[in-house]
């Protein structure tokens, strides 16, 4: 299987807007002539974060207040109706562009450029009537710059992406248990040592990490003690995520066989029934085999059948399929022998197709179970799992001594959704 990790970008907004409730950024720097200008910016409205082509965008709608302290007097120092020249306050949009990487430590890291444009340019003096945007611009951009700076050390540093992924991968990989009618435990294990992260996707409202799938799910009736897995390490590649399809092992039991043809009817001649008791399947060799009783029409047909064939998956029906079918009937009342020749086609393909197509069904309804069981699994608050099997392809089937199996591919989907980022996602050191 596919692992999708996404990020909402709306838990992103909402964790940056708790973060910078009102006061976005404050610094000072020094001019060239000696003295420092004194920058802070403000929210007007609420940060909107959403993603554009492969980047992910974000508008701050902000107020900036400048203050100039110069380092050589001017002439206009001396003059005081111009003294708040170095005074001043304006309106502007703040856009940053925000390029965003996973390194191999599972940590996250971000490189913002800002931009912005004036709402209305800034002037100063009396009446306001000397425009200073060219001069308040170079020194707007450098704090900006620095802004973004600051935002990118906030994603960076402070969201705890790995412990999210710790937390997730820890409860993936613990054995489950599929409900009845299945008994058995359905486990995530690991094909290698690392995973390897393909190139970062934007979609809508959400970050997608898409992971190379090297891993397999196991069923087993029980598992050993388990001791949480630590998270894997991660490869980075360049190479966009293709679908891939897996190879898959399942064994239908005798037993459940059994179960299946057990008090099953079949209508063998002028909507007369024959209904089957106590089967018996086996294997032998490379063929699948049943024995069992039948009783029908008012108790006056009554028998035992034994029935033998090669079972094989057909690539042209893409279906399991026999051949080379023996039945006969090793007990049956005078009566129903008088008709045995015409009854046997009919049981014969009856018990081969249910056969043939409860095999699949079962696989089906298991692949589709270990799916559902995935998606329960709730790894913490604010992650979600959601697993989906896109195609089970069933290649070849076989009998062994614990009954068929049925060797095929399977593609799908595991999401691994952040849908919001709450204190215990975010410390200071980075730490879980």
């Amino acid at each position: 299987m596919n692992i999708s990790v996404l990020l909402s970008v709306n838990a992103l907004e909402d964790l940056v807007n708790r973060r910078y409730d009102t006061v976005i950024y404050d610094g000072k720097a020094q001019n060239p002539d000696g003295g420092i200008t004194h920058v802070t910016v403000t929210k007007n409205d609420q940060i909107r974060i959403f993603t554009e082509k492969q980047s992910l965008v974000t508008l701050a709608p902000v107020h900036i207040k400048v203050n100039i302290r110069r380092g050589t007097p001017g002439i206009f120092d001396l003059i005081r109706d111009f003294s708040n020249l170095e005074k001043t306050h304006f309106d502007i949009s703040v856009r940053l562009v925000t390029a965003i990487s996973v390194l191999p430590g599972w940590k996250l890291e971000t490189h913002s450029r800002a931009t912005f444009e004036w709402d209305k340019k800034p002037s100063a003096g009396p009446l306001n009537l000397i425009q200073i945007a060219e001069f308040v611009k170079p020194q707007l951009e450098k704090e900006l710059q620095a802004l973004a700076q600051n935002i990118d050390t906030y994603i960076s540093h402070e969201i705890n992406f790995a412990g999210i992924m710790e937390n997730a991968w820890r409860e993936i990989t613990r054995p489950a248990p599929l409900p009845l009618p299945f008994r058995a435990m359905v486990q995530t294990q690991l094909v290698k040592d690392d995973i390897q992260l393909n190139p970062i996707a934007f979609k809508g409202k959400w970050i997608l990490f898409p992971i190379e799938p090297t891993f397999s799910i196991s069923l087993k009736n029980n598992f050993p003690a388990h001791s949480p897995l630590p998270l894997p390490g991660l490869e980075i590649s360049d190479n966009p995520l293709k679908q891939k399809d897996f190879p898959f092992l399942a064994n239908i039991s005798w037993e459940v066989l059994n179960q299946m043809l057990d008090e099953k009817e079949i209508t063998v001649w002028q909507g007369k029934e024959i209904k089957i008791s106590a089967p018996e399947f086996f294997g032998f060799e490379d063929k699948i085999g049943v024995k069992a009783s039948f009783v029908g029409n008012g108790n006056r047909w009554k028998g035992k059948f034994e029935l033998l064939a090669e079972c094989y998956f057909d690539e042209e029906k893409a279906q399991i399929s026999f051949q080379k079918v023996f039945f006969r009937f090793t007990h049956a009342s005078f009566v129903f022998r008088s008709f045995a020749s015409l009854f046997r086609k009919k049981i014969e393909k009856t018990i081969l197709s249910a056969l043939k197509e409860y095999s699949f069904q079962q696989i089906r309804i298991l692949a589709h179970t270990v799916a559902e069981t995935l998606s329960n699994i709730q790894p913490a608050p604010g992650i979600e799992l959601q697993a989906d099997i896109a195609k089970l392809t069933i290649q070849t089937v076989q009998t062994e001594a614990a009954g068929i199996l049925l060797s095929g591919s399977v593609a799908g989907e595991l999401k691994v959704s952040i849908t919001r980022l709450d204190d215990e996602h975010i410390t200071p050191d980075g730490k879980t």
